[in-house]
Order: structure tokens, then sequence, then C-alpha cells
């Protein structure tokens, strides 16, 4: 039982650990507004040269010779914020970081190259998709129980709206699946979105938000009569491939299967499933609440995070896109795109290592109009989208989108870049709009 305490000690508790070099003093930097990871914020340590550098996750950590230590926290985007830690009291320190709201006062985005998509200027978007030729988007300001769903042409002009309150719908968001239809999510449930000369916007189907989940999450992509999907495993360590005939009622196909073995073999190296189990019996119950508590508090920013796995044990990001009816799978983990026909066939191998690069952020997009692709690099709050050459794997041409500091949700259709962007000086609370750039 002792070895079991101290393995559990060893695993789950040194938050601000002693080492023979001094104190290790870890935590999370977040938005102090919108409570999200804040990434490269670099932590001077005073009468020092030791610099630490936060994650995607907002994760640090620094080395300390001795208490108290005083740590500066800086961001070109956030006001400089100073701690003293005076022992080892905290274990896991949270960080929250105040937005420079002076920093977009000069920002002209007539003088940028950006235009708003909606003619009216009070059209503040909460979400967009693109339906056919023209954008779907919902609308509400600062009140959530005054939702519209507006259906927009490419000039900005309103074809037809529909009033959601008068259906009792309060939108999160919009969900595209793999048949490419377009659906409004709430907090319990799921309604289609059906657009027709005749009947203007209507919401159908409506379906209990677990069910619908658990039918559509791993379904990205349809071809004739052949459906295809996708599930990470094993902590996400595993990812599958697989299709279904719907014509012929055949069982699923699996064509791909990708298993990153190096860090199954690190997992698993340290974190040893029986002693794991023996520990939980062993500690008493009351204790191990209190940790796991702020073990789920720091859960990784993924839907198949477990704990801190996310950081320290990445799941694979293998994205499947269906171009001109050939699958195109952009395996990262083996520095490849591989493609496939319908029926999963190899065609071929293209090798990539634009992923490589400084800053690259796990986001692949497809434009379906030019059906040309994109990845997505971040940097102080900037974002450059980056063609990728399919013929090549090589980078083809490189866009930053200018000035506009955590812009959201960015899209490709017809050779413009779209997103969502909310002027902090201006605007508060949700008040977003969509805006455009040519590329």
């Amino acid at each position: 039982m002792d070895k079991h305490f101290f393995i559990f000690l060893f695993l789950f508790l040194p938050f601000i650990g002693h080492s023979q070099t001094g104190f290790k003093i870890k935590g999370y930097v977040k938005d102090s507004e919108t409570d999200l990871p804040i990434e490269k914020v670099s932590i001077v340590l005073k009468n020092s040269k030791k610099i630490a550098i936060t994650d995607k996750f907002g994760y640090f950590e620094i080395q300390a010779a001795k208490f108290p230590a005083e740590l500066l926290f800086t961001h070109i985007c956030y006001d400089d914020y100073k701690i003293s830690v005076k022992d080892s009291s905290i274990r896991l320190f949270e960080i929250k970081l105040n937005y420079k709201i002076n920093l977009l006062k000069t920002i002209d985005i007539k003088g940028l190259n950006i235009e708003t998509v909606s003619k009216n200027a009070q059209f503040w978007a909460m979400d967009y998709e693109f339906l056919d030729n023209n954008i779907l988007l919902l609308n509400l300001k600062n009140n959530i129980s005054n939702g519209y769903l507006y259906l927009m042409n490419s000039s900005g002009d309103t074809l037809t709206s529909l009033d959601l309150k008068k259906h009792n719908v309060k939108p999160v968001k919009f969900f595209r699946d793999c048949l490419d239809n377009i659906h409004i999510v709430t907090q319990d449930s799921a309604y289609q979105v059906f657009y027709s000369h005749e009947n203007g916007l209507e919401l159908k189907f409506p379906a209990e938000i677990n069910k619908f989940y658990y039918n559509l999450n791993t379904c990205l992509t349809s071809i004739d009569t052949c459906v295809y999907f996708s599930y990470l495993s094993y902590h996400g360590f595993i990812s599958q491939f697989y299709f279904v005939n719907m014509k012929n009622k055949v069982d699923q196909t699996t064509y791909r299967t990708i298993i990153d073995s190096n860090t199954i073999n690190r997992f698993e190296n340290f974190y040893n499933r029986v002693y794991y189990e023996e520990i939980l019996r062993a500690i008493p119950h009351n204790y191990i609440w209190k940790v796991s508590d702020e073990q789920l508090k720091y859960n990784r920013y993924h839907e198949n995070g477990e704990g801190l796995l996310g950081v320290f044990y990445p799941a694979l990001y293998t994205p499947l896109l269906n171009i001109n009816d050939t699958l195109y799978i952009f395996n990262h983990y083996q520095s490849q795109i591989e493609r496939y026909t319908k029926m999963g066939k190899i065609i071929n191998k293209i090798p990539i290592d634009y992923y490589k690069e400084n800053y690259w952020i796990q986001s692949i997009i497809l434009d379906k109009k030019t059906l040309e692709v994109y990845t997505l690099f971040f940097d102080n709050g900037i974002y450059t989208i980056k063609e990728i050459d399919l013929k090549s794997g090589a980078i083809k041409r490189s866009v930053k989108i200018p000035e506009l500091l955590f812009i959201e949700k960015i899209k490709v259709n017809n050779n413009y870049i779209y997103f969502l962007y909310r002027d902090r000086y201006k605007e508060t609370g949700e008040n977003k709009m969509l805006y455009r750039m040519k590329i």
C-alpha cells in the first residue's frame, strides 16, 4: 500500500515540485473575459535568465531556485501581470490576463481590404454556414431569446429570415453533417434547416442532442450510396476510417487504421493501468475526490481528452476530405496525404511537412467552390492562412489576415476568407460580425 501511495503522489500531486535545482511552478494562463487558454504568454522569473512560454492549452512550467519567486506574465495582446510565489502551498496556478482594450482603437476595417458581408450594420453573428451559393447566419444581440435565422446572398442582401423565438429555439451554433445538411443546435436539441422559394426557411426533424451527436459526430462525408466515418480510440492514439454502403446494406468496411505507437508506448510506460486501479482502492475516497476534481478542472481542450493527456500525449490529427469523390486523409502522424477511391483503395501518397513549421495549428480548410485546401498558422493573435498544393504537398501561397486579433470560425469559399470578429473596444458581450477578404 505504501508503494502505491507514493506512485500516486508522483503521478498526480506535484504541481509545484521540489527538485535538486529548486521548485517547479506550474499553471495555466487564461483570458479573463472568455476564460479561454492563452498561447505564447512569456513568463519571466525575476533576477534570473529563466523564461517559459505557455503552450496551446495555456499551460506553463518554470523552475525557481527559492521562495519568494517573482513572475512576470507578458503577451502582445494583454496587459502585463505579476505574481509573487511565497511558498509551495498552491499546487497549480490559474492566471487571468486582461485584454488590452486600446489595442484596436486605430483599426480601420475599410483600409484592410476586408468587408462586412451583411449590408445591415446591426447584423450581429453568432454563427454562419454556406448553403449552396448563399449564407446562413444566426443573428442575436445580447439576449439569446432574440435570435433570428437569416439567409443572405453573397452580396449581403437578405433573402428571407426566421424568428427563432416563435419556434422556442435558443440557438448555440450550426452543425453541418456528413450529408451536407445544416442543423441548428441548442442545449438539448437539434433541428435541420430547410429552404425553399415557396416556404422560405423551416426547421424540421427535431432530435434529442445526445442521440443526434451519437449518430452524426463520427460521420464525415458521403459519395453516392457510401457513407464514410472515422473515430478515435485508446485516448485518441488510434484513428480508424471505414465506410458503409447504404444501398447494399453491407457491413462496415475498414480501409485505413493509423496507430501512434510511439505515444502509446510512452503513455503505457508512464501510466501503468494495473497500478492505477490499485491506487484508487488504496487511497481514501475523500482524498481521491479532491485530486480528481482538480484534474477535471484542467481537462484538455478537445473532445477526446482525459485529464492532462492532451498536453503530454496529444491525440492524432488525421482529418478526411472528400474532393471530387476522392478521399484525402491528411495523415500528420506519418507526414503524408493519402488519396483513396470511394471503395477505400489507395491511389497514392503525397509527402507533407508544413505541420512542422512554427505556429501551425490543427486546421484543414476546404474551399468547396474551388476545391483548394488550406491550413492555418497562429502567432501573437494573428492568423495566416496557407494553401496546400495537393500534388506536391508543399505550401503554394500564404495570406495573413491583417491586424485583427482573435478572429473566429475561419472558412474559405470561392476564393474569399470568411471569419467572425468582434471589436472589443466598440462592442461587448457576444456581438460579432461576419467579415470576408479576397485571397
